[in-house]
């Protein structure tokens, strides 16, 4: 699908081969119509256009020892300052491997968090669970790994209380994270 970006009341259209390709983006916009916007040139910031492929995942699961792709990083509600992310890795024997981590938020890939496993051997059936858990399609995720992107973290300051007290959620409103684990895998 097309979308057509209007600055200066010229359309310029963006594409799916646009995809994946970092652009500079005014933040002020009116949108009057369904995929359409015009555009103001007063202030700009740096966007990434969204795009995620099966390709792109196999590619990063082949790359060294744990290979790996995490496609989803946020805040758990009712526990602040808990993130959840999720990983695709290259399992044993050609398999693929689904890992979600629970950790304090200015400690992510530090290994501090609960982490659950589940193996699959096929990427169809993780991308068919993640597309229902995350609500979106493959195409739309965000590859995490190559953005970088910490939409969780917003500079506040963290004291032990903050922690202690999302850790109890977790603990008693989402069983230690359970709960929140995608749906069609099992997780060990």
């Amino acid at each position: 699908m097309s979308q057509s970006v209007s600055h200066s009341n010229k359309p310029i259209q963006a594409d799916s081969q646009l995809r994946g390709l970092v652009c500079v983006i005014p933040l002020r916009f009116i949108s009057h119509k369904p995929n359409h916007a015009i555009v103001s040139p007063l202030i700009a910031t740096l966007c990434v256009i969204k795009t995620m492929t099966k390709d792109e995942i196999k590619s990063h699961c082949s790359v060294g020892y744990d290979g790996s792709v995490c496609i989803y990083r946020k805040r758990v509600k009712k526990a602040q300052f808990v993130v959840q992310s999720i990983y695709i890795c290259g399992g044993v024997d050609e398999g693929y491997e689904v890992q979600v981590e629970f950790d304090p938020m200015s400690m992510i890939e530090e290994g501090e968090g609960l982490r659950y496993r589940s193996e699959a051997e096929s990427l169809d059936k993780i991308v068919d669970s993640l597309e229902e858990f995350i609500s979106l399609p493959i195409n739309d995720w965000e590859n995490f790994t190559k953005s970088g992107n910490a939409p969780f973290y917003d500079s506040e300051e963290i004291t032990s209380e903050h922690y202690q007290s999302s850790w109890a959620a977790l603990t008693a409103r989402y069983n230690d994270g359970r709960s929140l684990l995608p749906k069609g895998l099992v997780f060990k």
